[in-house]
């Protein structure tokens, strides 16, 4: 069989991919759970983690996170246990959380976000570039394997590559992972510190059938190793790069990379920065001059695809007197009808769960770049308010009396 790699060597005993914790939650990498969740953190810091502030704060995001998500996440554990004593390690993961013991903390780039002066699609794109195995942010685990196998991987972007790399050796139809390819084929490889042809290579000769895995090492012994391996996946997912496609099982599960995305994904991935520090990678993104909107496409074909978008658009437009709300734009061609609770978690059609907003401004917003809060005041990220053609917008805004304090708040302190 010509071109099928030869079976990896395990790099050290004991070698997996580690997002979080060994007992993973499936439902913390999702975006408005990590936002709200922080959003709490920061609302709360300086406070003990087992304080009943807290606890109220985590309890409240959790309310009001539930319904609107498919595995919604459990913050609060009983009157002495919340999510910060065990779960709390996702957010350190991510370099949102310090670590020091006891008390709430964020660091500087877990700030930002939280404030909005880091756009939430600023914070994918720095994720999915630094993200790294060893994971420097996580205290208390033994890397010492990694350390002497001289190993780092940067997982999300590795897999965004082989997504790529995959469409552009085949077709369309190619561009996805499933679960098992990754545990199986790609994790392997990579504590081998394999080509991206090779990864190619053996996946198309698993999918042909010409795959004998069978002297391939077993990077997933363990019970909760799948579900670890399956974070990276939903991250991907959750961030808007992949579309998930839920398959009978977990391991048939697969993850696509869309027409639609294409181009986004290709800009987030070919920006490749050097360094794996988070800053590194922000002011790297930054300085590329690349459209990092990786949630602009998905978001808008999901709008046009949605029955009776037209009449929410027409309904908002008739609502703010047909002029965007922060530009006061009123040429019909350019302004959208853009969802204050978004799309994916249920926002509806309804006049009052819309902003009629000039297009430009609509992706700005969509991407966490122009921020409303429930006081109706315009907040900036640091991007936006650096742009001579953005920096001067302010509030307050005078808002139809149909949008409430309600999907505001909800808007800002979840998206």
């Amino acid at each position: 069989m010509s071109g099928v790699p030869a079976p990896p060597r395990k790099p050290f005993d004991g070698y997996k991919w580690r997002w979080a914790e060994l007992t993973p939650t499936e439902g913390f990498n999702e975006p408005a759970m990590i936002l709200g969740g922080l959003r709490a953190m920061r609302d709360c810091q300086g406070m003990r983690k087992s304080s009943s502030e807290f606890r109220e704060a985590l309890k409240r995001v959790q309310e009001e996170i539930a319904p609107r998500v498919e595995t919604p996440a459990t913050l609060v554990r009983g009157k002495e246990r919340n999510v910060l004593r065990n779960s709390g390690i996702y957010w350190k993961a991510l370099n949102l959380l310090g670590p020091r013991p006891g008390v709430i903390e964020l660091t500087d780039f877990g700030q930002r976000v939280a404030d909005g002066a880091i756009s939430r699609a600023e914070f994918a794109a720095v994720v999915v570039q630094s993200f790294t195995l060893p994971n420097p942010h996580l205290s208390g685990v033994d890397w010492s394997g990694w350390r002497d196998a001289h190993l780092e991987i940067r997982p999300l972007l590795l897999i965004l590559e082989i997504i790529l790399a995959m469409r552009e050796a085949g077709n369309p139809g190619e561009a996805y992972l499933a679960l098992e390819e990754l545990v199986r084929v790609v994790i392997p490889l990579a504590g081998a510190k394999a080509e991206l042809d090779d990864y190619v290579a053996a996946i198309e000769a698993k999918r042909r059938g010409d795959l004998d895995l069978s002297a391939w090492p077993d990077c997933v012994p363990e019970d909760n190793d799948p579900r670890m391996a399956d974070e990276f996946l939903r991250f991907l997912s959750h961030w808007g790069y992949l579309n998930r496609e839920k398959g009978s099982t977990r391991y048939t599960t697969t993850y696509w990379l869309s027409e639609d995305r294409l181009a986004e994904v290709r800009e987030v991935v070919e920006a490749r920065v050097a360094g794996s520090s988070y800053e590194d990678a922000l002011t790297g993104l930054r300085e590329s001059g690349r459209p990092l909107f990786v949630d602009r496409v998905r978001i808008t074909i999901e709008v046009i695809r949605r029955p009776g978008q037209q009449a929410f658009r027409r309904e908002v437009l008739r609502s703010f007197e047909s002029r965007c709300v922060l530009t006061g734009e009123t040429i019909p061609d350019v302004l959208i009808a853009a969802h204050i609770i978004p799309v994916k978690y249920g926002g509806g059609d309804d006049p009052g769960n819309g902003l009629c907003l000039r297009s430009d401004v609509h992706t700005l917003f969509d991407a966490g770049h122009i921020r409303i809060s429930p006081e109706r005041a315009v907040h900036l990220s640091e991007l936006a308010g650096a742009s001579p053609s953005y920096g001067g917008l302010a509030g307050p805004l005078a808002l139809p009396p149909a949008v409430s304090e309600e999907v505001l708040r909800w808007r800002w302190r979840y998206n």
